[in-house]
């Protein structure tokens, strides 16, 4: 079947990330969504139920958050997105690189073998940033800002 970046839309339950073309993610806050963050201790809860104190990491847990919401790393939301897509597949070149620096220093069966994977996960990791950045560029209407290839 193969990737699919919005497989469960059509489910009763919708998309897992409740991505629109505005935004992603789930409201989880006592005043206009589900009420979730209210259950942490209340000084914990009073972070989470604040879109400006969520932690960026989590943020999209607690609240749908609009693509060109500044995010505490200084970029918009979407731009996160594809940057963190990009920067995957290039760490996994940088691995490939690191692991032929060990050519003769392993057996060459466990070398050709862990290479191999290297390869497939490279193969994997292009596979993923193109889906998902054309999925949230298709669903969002905004261009990558470094102006690298999403596939439209």
């Amino acid at each position: 079947m193969g990737l699919q970046s919005n497989g469960y839309e059509y489910d009763r339950w919708g998309a897992y990330h409740f991505a629109d073309r505005n935004g992603l993610g789930i409201d989880r806050t006592t005043a206009t969504g589900t009420g979730y963050a209210s259950l942490y201790a209340p000084e914990v809860a009073e972070i989470f139920e604040d879109k400006s104190k969520t932690p960026d990491e989590i943020l999209l847990f607690f609240h749908y958050v609009e693509y060109g919401h500044l995010l505490h790393n200084g970029k918009t939301l979407i731009q996160t997105i594809y940057d963190q897509h990009f920067e995957g597949f290039e760490r996994v070149k940088s691995y490939i690189k690191s692991w032929k620096s060990l050519k003769g220093q392993v057996d060459e069966a466990t070398y050709d073998n862990v290479a191999e994977r290297l390869e497939r996960q490279l193969e994997n990791a292009r596979n993923w940033r193109d889906q998902v950045n054309t999925y949230f560029y298709r669903m969002s209407g905004i261009p990558d800002d470094k102006g690298r290839e999403i596939y439209r």
